[in-house]
């Protein structure tokens, strides 16, 4: 649902990593965050966003941004 708007935003934060998991596609994720039910956005692998909207991803960006 989020993921181009995450893919637009992320060019302007060079510094954060970005890695966008597809359910069904993808299981790597598996190990180290379980089987998710809901979506979830995961930040530099420390912050977790599960109150997905535009605005939150854009601060939880910020924040990650501030700490890198």
């Amino acid at each position: 649902m989020y993921a181009g708007f995450v893919k637009s935003v992320a060019p302007d934060y060079p510094e954060i990593e970005v890695r966008l998991y597809e359910a069904g596609v993808d299981t790597d994720y598996i190990p180290k965050y379980g089987i998710l039910t809901k979506s979830i956005l995961v930040i530099n692998e420390s912050i977790a966003v599960t109150n997905l909207s535009k605005s939150a991803i854009r601060k939880d960006f910020k924040m990650a941004a501030k700490k890198a």
